[in-house]
């Protein structure tokens, strides 16, 4: 069953999108976990700051490109 006022076909993509989402944000902080726990500081730094980078210049690149 849908939310109140959402169309019925954007509901499930929704849903989906939400729990991809979470799985990969699980996962790369399962394997940021990993590495600091391995006392490998410098790679999780490396690990953990290159996605956050990288994921603000997506961001960045996609405001220009669609938001332009």
């Amino acid at each position: 069953q849908s939310a109140p006022g959402l169309n019925q076909n954007l509901y499930p993509a929704l849903a989906i999108g939400m729990l991809g989402a979470y799985t990969t944000f699980s996962t790369f902080t399962l394997e940021a976990l990993d590495l600091l726990q391995e006392r490998r500081l410098a790679a999780a730094a490396a690990y953990v700051g290159g996605n956050v980078c990288l994921g603000l210049l997506a961001v960045a690149a996609g405001k220009m490109v669609f938001l332009a």
